[in-house]
């Protein structure tokens, strides 16, 4: 069990050609991160995941009471998850961005509870000429059938994107739960201002 409390990463990662601009977590279980902010961390590298955090085959990692404020990635300015359950409480993420998707997280093969938490300001800034960017807050994607997306109460609000999901883009999410939940002013040049749901099993 690790556990970390009231610190500040800030600025971390700047030229990596890794993923996870402050921190990288793999194989892990019970990561409990408590009232952290993450700021100015980021990732240059084009196939970079992870502006803040990349967490990988790690069951399950709680962010609680944490802010993440101006980190970006390729993939997932702020967060990316791959094969984890990462659950998100009373957290706030502000003015971060990707390149291609998820402006704020980016999660494949892996469940993920946000409850209470608020997306804004996030948004894809440049996609290349072959990949459509998507999911101005979060890009969910490649679900297995036991993993699952539950948003309550929680808000997005100004997250922007030039393609696909202003606020959420998922595809092949097994099970999906938005409930009293807030989109407002949220962007996308294609299709869906603030879903984008792609062949959803359960919604």
């Amino acid at each position: 069990n690790v556990t970390l409390k009231n610190i500040k990463f800030y600025n971390s990662g700047y030229d990596l050609k890794v993923d996870g601009g402050a921190l990288y977590i793999e194989e892990s279980s019970n990561i409990t991160i408590i009232n952290c902010l993450f700021e100015f961390n980021q990732i240059r590298d084009a196939d970079g995941n992870g502006g803040a955090i990349y967490v990988k085959s790690t069951d399950p990692i709680r962010i609680i009471d944490s802010e993440f404020k101006e980190n970006s990635a390729s993939y997932g300015g702020a967060i990316t998850a791959h094969n984890a359950t990462l659950i998100l409480e009373n957290t706030t993420f502000d003015e971060n961005s990707a390149q291609r998707i998820g402006g704020a997280l980016n999660a494949a093969h892996s469940t993920q509870i946000i409850n209470n938490c608020t997306f804004k300001d996030g948004k894809i800034e440049l996609g290349s000429s072959s990949d459509r960017c998507r999911g101005g807050a979060i890009y969910a994607k490649q679900f297995d059938e036991d993993d699952e997306m539950v948003i309550t109460n929680t808000e997005f609000k100004n997250n922007q994107v030039d393609d696909d999901g202003g606020a959420v883009y998922i595809f092949g999410q097994a099970k999906v739960l938005i409930e009293d939940s807030k989109f407002s002013e949220n962007s996308a040049d294609d299709s869906g201002g603030a879903i984008v749901c792609d062949i959803a099993n359960d919604l």
